[in-house]
């Protein structure tokens, strides 16, 4: 595994899938075996329509860069989705959205986004084996071991750091499990290159380090701030149903804001109790040391998805294409910015404590 310690010389996995995308649109005629001749140029049509998104800096192209890395094997299958799956019709003559591409990057040919040990999109906010243990845990291990470079964390260093947060052994042990996995790649271990048995085995490797790769490193800054994968991971998260009502439709545009407003709540909920017991542990100066930044990843979470909402439902509200929308546009804003100041106040306070 040691290949990422040292620098990447090889193409941009970004390239690698546009220089497939253009073989295929300059010779599709390569092609006459595998697809009718009717269906062949709607296939060059559609194929054309995705070969744009990537080619500039896009939405789409930022959030595939984040959940690939410097990875070639993960964006090849990542960009089969683009053509193969449930969301739109490549060889159809419709218009294909921007968002829904980036739901096709997400969840393939499959209803919904359900994560699984052989589907190379995490779920970052659930961690396999403990879905209601923390929210939070693998973001804290990603910004952890970004925070510390690129020799890594010793494993007793962090199984310190964690344990600041209370967070049980098994827990740690089954995070690193799930982000170490061949198919996702976000970290990996300097000594074992398979999973951990249980947490025996993790203390019993407490001198190796755990190293964050590039595909880590797009989790931790991009991916989970994106507006697309948040709304799509976030129905694989195991929530309380008390906390959300319903029933919800979510093929609502209202009705899906409303949902993703409320888990973004849940979490910050969360990642207040989670720092409470963290600062009752650590010195402000500790967890700076240990995550860079005087910040709660919620609050800055909330504060870039809320930029995305203004910008998406900002675009209908002026398009005044919907009646009635006025009224829930204001006030879902002032919801998320009246949420920012009481998420400013409780960061500015308990790193002053």
């Amino acid at each position: 595994d040691p290949y990422d310690r040292v620098p990447y010389c090889g193409p941009d996995p970004i390239v690698v899938v546009l220089r497939r995308l253009e073989h295929f649109l300059a010779h599709p005629e390569l092609y006459t075996e595998h697809y009718s001749p009717e269906l062949l140029p709607r296939l060059v049509a559609g194929t054309e329509k995705v070969r744009a998104q990537l080619e500039k800096e896009s939405r789409l192209h930022q959030l595939m860069s984040a959940l690939c890395g410097r990875s070639i094997r993960i964006s090849l299958i990542l960009a089969q989705r683009l053509i193969d799956n449930s969301v739109y019709d490549p060889t159809q003559d419709h218009d294909v959205t921007a968002t829904d591409m980036d739901r096709a990057l997400l969840i393939g040919v499959g209803d919904t986004f359900i994560s699984s040990p052989q589907n190379v999109v995490e779920n970052i906010f659930e961690v396999s084996d403990h879905p209601t243990g923390s929210y939070f845990i693998k973001l804290r291990i990603l910004r952890a071991l970004r925070q510390a470079g690129p020799e890594g964390l010793r494993i007793s260093r962090l199984i310190d750091v964690m344990s600041a947060f209370e967070y049980d052994l098994q827990l740690v042990c089954s995070a690193i499990n799930d982000m170490k996995r061949e198919q996702k790649r976000l970290l990996w271990s300097d000594s074992l290159k398979g999973e951990f048995k249980d947490e025996t085995e993790l203390v019993n490797y407490s001198r190796s380090r755990i190293i964050i790769t590039s595909v880590g490193e797009g989790y931790d800054s991009f991916a989970p701030h994106s507006l697309s994968y948040l709304q799509e991971v976030m129905l694989d998260t195991a929530v309380d149903a008390h906390e959300f009502g319903g029933p919800w439709n979510y093929g609502s545009l209202e009705d899906r804001f409303t949902l993703i407003y409320k888990f973004l709540r849940l979490l910050h909920e969360e990642d207040m109790l989670e720092m409470r017991k963290c600062m009752g542990n650590f010195s402000a100066l500790e967890y700076q040391k240990a995550f860079g930044k005087r910040e709660i990843l919620s609050t800055n979470l909330i504060r870039r998805i809320r930029s995305q909402v203004d910008n998406i439902l900002g675009a209908v509200h002026q398009a005044r294409s919907r009646v009635g929308f006025d009224e829930f546009f204001a006030e879902h804003i002032r919801a998320y910015d009246d949420h920012l100041v009481r998420a400013t106040n409780f960061e500015r306070q308990i790193f002053a404590a």
